[in-house]
């Protein structure tokens, strides 16, 4: 798929209610989007609407810019970025989006951390309706150079970093709130 976003490439691993709907968003907002899924039955519905649907993680992630994690748990997201990670690009951010807490985030940033790979804690709000509507809240921290390059001006999808807000939580630095997202 020709993407209408200068570029920008996008994979999204785990492709459940939530993953499924945030590429759909994506695709719609003209991004090229790589799609990941343990069960390969629920990623392959995607390549109708666009996404490349790959076979393993390694693969999906290869040329992505952005790499977004929507898995079941803390344990599911290490292990698929254990295998992810060492095959992403150099200078691709890893977007982990599932609900894994704080101890789940710190291991996250450690691994990470071990392959040298940006990364951005984006746990979302919402379900699958605002996830396929585009229209999800994103929750972001880490380095605001990383928002920025995920927010290019198309990205505005409730699937990824755009229209942030700005916000400071108690003692745990800066954090970004997508509030509302506007895929067409």
């Amino acid at each position: 798929m020709a993407s209408q976003n200068d570029g920008m490439t996008v994979a999204i691993l785990g492709t459940g209610a939530m993953g499924a709907g945030m590429a759909r968003s994506l695709l719609r907002a003209g991004i090229e989007v790589t799609v990941w899924n343990r069960t390969a039955e629920r990623a392959r519905p995607l390549a109708a609407d666009g996404a490349t649907v790959a076979t393993g993680p390694a693969e999906a992630v290869a040329d992505a810019e952005i790499v977004v994690t929507m898995l079941f748990d803390t344990d599911s997201t290490l292990a698929i970025a254990t295998e992810a990670l060492p095959a992403m690009a150099n200078g691709a951010i890893w977007v982990q989006s599932a609900t894994i807490g704080i101890d789940g985030a710190a291991r996250a940033v450690a691994l990470a951390a071990e392959h040298q790979v940006a990364y951005l804690d984006v746990p979302v709000l919402g379900s699958k309706g605002p996830a396929d509507q585009g229209t999800l809240v994103l929750l972001a921290s880490g380095d605001p150079a990383l928002r920025e390059r995920c927010s290019r001006p198309s990205t505005r999808s409730g699937a990824g970093p755009s229209g942030w807000e700005r916000t400071r939580g108690p003692d745990r630095g800066s954090s970004w709130c997508a509030t509302r997202g506007s895929a067409r």
